[in-house]
């Protein structure tokens, strides 16, 4: 899936391809067609944020949502819905999977998600959204991808999903293989003095830098399970004069996760 935001072009760019030139057991689908001609992020409301969807609602997303939504759960065993950065932005690349799903143990997670991020694409870094992508109704991930990755190549992702689509085995994965990350969504880190002093690290290949003695009640978390943990980067940008965070703090491994990798 691209085009879930279509001001995110390497994803609408991969779906495009996979339409023009298919591969097997793998279909491209552009997400939101409206947005795309009009060329914006969306129309009415985040596409991201409107699963299931409502196939009455006078909102173009969430009627989209909901046919989007029946086209998944009747026809693939996997949903992959790609994401990118926008320039100027850093991204940690990570897979994304709902909060609700993983927490809920008889969710029934394919463990060949995680074999797929292992062993095929090599991404450790398993965020947990607490909004409703498409991954908290069927089986699959969304994939945050910056836009200098060397992931953010057409070729790579035909050879990858190639390799998940036709092969019996790919490989084993446990749970310590992965980092899992609670986001603390769209929280702005301030100005740019503010930046310098909290020492916003780069993006690591593994978010293994916090903010130097910041906590996630320091932006405003109030959850008491996550209030004192310290808080990642796991993306931002620039929004002058003032910069714009995805912020993450670490989690163990999730129930629904427990169940189905091995320690």
């Amino acid at each position: 899936m691209g085009g879930t935001h279509p001001n995110e072009q390497f994803p609408l760019d991969l779906a495009e391809n996979l339409q023009r030139y298919s591969l097997p057991h793998v279909d491209g689908m552009i997400v939101n067609e409206r947005a795309r001609r009009q060329r914006k992020r969306f129309t009415d409301v985040d596409m991201q944020l409107s699963y299931p969807g409502d196939p009455n609602s006078v909102l173009y997303e969430e009627r989209r949502a909901a046919e989007v939504l029946e086209m998944a759960r009747n026809g693939y065993d996997m949903v992959i819905d790609m994401h990118s950065g926008l320039p100027g932005s850093k991204f940690a690349d990570a897979g994304m999977i709902s909060y609700d799903r993983v927490y809920d143990s008889s969710a029934g997670l394919d463990p060949d998600i995680f074999r797929f991020l292992k062993n095929v694409i090599g991404v450790r870094n398993i965020m947990m959204s607490t909004w409703s992508p498409i991954s908290k109704f069927v089986s699959g991930l969304s994939m945050e991808i910056d836009v200098k990755s060397h992931r953010a190549n057409i070729g790579y992702w035909r050879r990858s999903l190639n390799i998940l689509a036709e092969s019996d085995d790919i490989g084993d994965a446990t749970m310590h293989d992965f980092a899992f990350w609670r986001l603390l969504v769209g929280r702005d880190i301030g100005t740019r003095e503010q930046k310098r002093r909290l020492a916003l690290p780069d993006i690591m290949p593994l978010l293994e830098e916090p903010f130097p003695r910041v906590t996630a009640a320091d932006f405003g978390e109030t959850d008491p399970e996550i209030a004192n943990a310290e808080v990642y980067a796991f993306a931002w940008g620039s929004k002058n004069p003032k910069y714009y965070g995805e912020l993450a703090v670490r989690m163990s491994p999730p129930p629904a996760v427990q169940n189905i990798l091995p320690m």
